[in-house]
């Protein structure tokens, strides 16, 4: 009986280990920050995309007296789904990302991370839901995957909502 029952058993773990979980998140907030430079220089950003094909950009610069830019805007379905793809393919609703040594962090720069809000399936359950977030400095073997997830989420944002948003910080920057 144990003969049978052990590779019965060890079969229906290696396919629950490599059989990908469906994705179910609410919304995700890529955010990136320009980084270390003179205060009056600094700006950041966060795109904001929920399952439900909203998005929104939110832009902010000033030192003193900080400056928020708030656009909407619509994401197609397909859209959706290559975002889902990447946070499946990349297990990020799963196992955390490992971090790069603090001896090897590069000092200065720009950062970027992201926040994926899980969609709570049983909404009677008394809990808030999980938050899953990547490291500003993942560990090497994940950068490349990463930086292409955090491209893509970046490229949904409509031009002319970037284009103005620059434009209003440059008038700043130069006391307009």
């Amino acid at each position: 009986m144990f003969k049978v029952l052990l590779p019965a058993l060890l079969l229906v773990n290696l396919f629950c280990k490599t059989a990908q979980a469906p994705v179910y998140w609410d919304h995700i907030e890529y955010m990136f920050q320009s980084g270390p430079v003179s205060p009056k220089y600094q700006y950041n950003y966060s795109v904001i995309i929920n399952n439900h094909m909203d998005g929104i950009f939110e832009y902010t610069y000033g030192w003193e007296n900080p400056v928020t830019l708030s656009y909407k805007f619509r994401v197609t379905k397909d859209k959706i789904s290559a975002i889902s793809k990447y946070i499946s393919t990349m297990n990020l609703m799963g196992e955390q990302i490992p971090e790069t040594p603090d001896a090897k962090k590069p000092i200065g720069g720009s950062l970027r991370n992201i926040k994926i809000v899980e969609e709570m399936q049983n909404p009677n359950e008394d809990r808030p839901p999980k938050v899953y977030e990547t490291p500003y400095f993942p560990a090497e073997e994940y950068r490349a995957d990463l930086n292409k997830m955090y491209d893509y989420i970046d490229s949904l944002v409509p031009k002319y909502m970037r284009d103005e948003a620059a434009s209003k910080r440059e008038a700043y920057l130069n006391g307009n």
